[in-house]
């Protein structure tokens, strides 16, 4: 899907959004591979410095304008009929 916001407005461009519509259990950042699950307690016990720093890294270039990201959203529509993105991932492209 392509979606246009004010990043983009009075260009040709569009943002290219992937969503997901399915029920899986995903949370947000798995696709990165770097934090455990959160179900995982021993895991985020003994979980690295080296994995924290990593994951910092990629966190704080989500605010980095010169980053080129992808979002994965799912669409959920709420109990009332209003629809919305739930983020589920980021991916950065090189």
């Amino acid at each position: 899907m392509f979606l246009k916001d004010s990043s983009v407005e009075g260009t040709d461009k569009l943002l290219n959004t992937y969503v997901l519509t399915n029920e899986g259990d995903q949370h947000l950042f798995d696709l990165w591979d770097i934090l455990p699950s959160p179900g995982q307690t021993d895991d985020w016990n003994q979980l690295a410095e080296a994995d924290i720093a990593r994951f910092e890294g990629k966190f704080k270039g989500l605010k980095n304008l010169e980053n080129r990201v992808k979002l994965v959203v799912e669409l959920l529509i709420t109990n009332t009929g209003k629809p919305f993105f739930k983020l589920y991932d980021t991916i950065f492209l090189p």
